[in-house]
């Protein structure tokens, strides 16, 4: 149990941890992006801006 704990706190795993989060984030940033894209081209423009406003929350919740 001891060595497990370890494990998990060990510095390789969290970094690990950090970059597969950060490769969510940027998955889900690059959707938006494109459902932005797509809205605007079907006229959609309200929800384009949600879409980009959204994207700019996860942005400055990110580098604060």
């Amino acid at each position: 149990m001891e060595n497990l704990m370890m494990f998990f706190t060990s510095v390789p795993f969290l970094f690990i941890m950090n970059l597969l989060f950060l490769f969510i984030v940027k998955v889900i940033d690059n959707i938006l992006g494109t459902s932005k894209t797509i809205l605007i081209q079907k006229n959609k423009g309200v929800l384009a801006a949600l879409s980009v406003v959204i994207s700019q929350i996860i942005f400055y919740k990110l580098i604060d």
